[in-house]
């Protein structure tokens, strides 16, 4: 378990390694939220799964009632000076941080979910423990911002992300594409979107299906047919196709990749289709005894 020596002035890229390690000592965790402390290690330590939720809840109690007085202040007076502008975003910032801890009570989340500000809107999105009835509704949500949270968030229910996919735009789409829990339909509906970005991203996702990947492997782009190439779950069959590919990039991709089975490097090697500008890059995955 980590902890810290408070005689000691700490480095802020060690605080952030602190605030984010989940092995961190939850007390040390929670003397970091203190308001003297840096606003972005809190922000870090406001999403840590070790954070006691108790103290979490009071400071979003506290930065609720800021922020209504700091509305109240807006409406005084409608060009006020930076510093508040600058609060307000310091604070919206900090609840969109809470929103996205685990363990935050489901009333949190409807509470936040219906947020004046879409950075807190989007913190509920993003966190795979938001209810999915919430998740839903905002997958409806008016911000584009928001809903492509929610097409980011690995627990988003099946049919919500389906539903995200008809008559989506196209960093909504990017986002669907990079799911870490990605539906084998989905995975079909995104492989012949005309948007290169999206099929880009498609091929590098290691949850994507395998008959996605064979599929994208014919891609026209050659930096897409490269991310197929690099994928740890693209299929053998078409990495040793990859391997024939004129394009050096492609190549070196599937040399380097760990899924890669020697005996289809060694083939190649054998039949002498491992170029020189190559061979650095196959040494070192075969091994330096290998002589080419």
């Amino acid at each position: 378990m980590l902890s810290l020596n408070p005689q000691l002035s700490i480095p802020i890229h060690k605080l952030f390694r602190v605030a984010s390690s989940q092995k961190t000592d939850p007390e040390i965790l929670v003397g970091l939220l203190s308001p003297g402390k840096n606003s972005w290690v809190r922000n870090i330590v406001c999403k840590n799964p070790s954070t006691p939720i108790a103290p979490v809840l009071t400071l979003l109690q506290e930065c609720l009632l800021k922020r209504v007085a700091i509305s109240q202040l807006l409406l005084l007076n409608p060009s006020p000076i930076t510093a508040i502008w600058l609060e307000k975003e310091d604070l919206d910032t900090l609840v969109q941080s809470i929103a996205q801890h685990p363990l935050l009570p489901i009333n949190y989340q409807e509470k936040l979910s219906h947020d004046s500000s879409f950075y807190v809107r989007t913190g509920v999105a993003k966190n795979p423990s938001t209810a999915p009835k919430i998740l839903e509704k905002l997958s409806r949500d008016k911000s584009n911002k928001v809903r492509i949270a929610v097409a980011s968030n690995p627990k988003t229910p099946y049919k919500i992300l389906i539903s995200l996919v008809k008559g989506s735009n196209t960093p909504l789409k990017i986002s669907l594409a990079r799911n870490q829990n990605l539906p084998k339909r989905l995975s079909f509906l995104l492989q012949d979107e005309p948007s290169t970005t999206v099929r880009y991203h498609l091929a590098q996702n290691q949850h994507a299906d395998k008959k996605t990947l064979t599929f994208l492997s014919k891609a026209p782009e050659r930096f897409v047919r490269e991310r197929v190439a690099a994928n740890p779950k693209t299929p053998s069959s078409v990495l040793e196709k990859l391997l024939k590919e004129r394009s050096t990039r492609i190549r070196r991709a599937v040399i380097n990749n760990l899924s890669t089975p020697t005996s289809i490097l060694l083939t190649a090697q054998s039949k002498r289709k491992i170029p020189k500008t190559l061979e650095d890059s196959f040494r070192e995955r075969i091994g330096e005894s290998i002589n080419l």
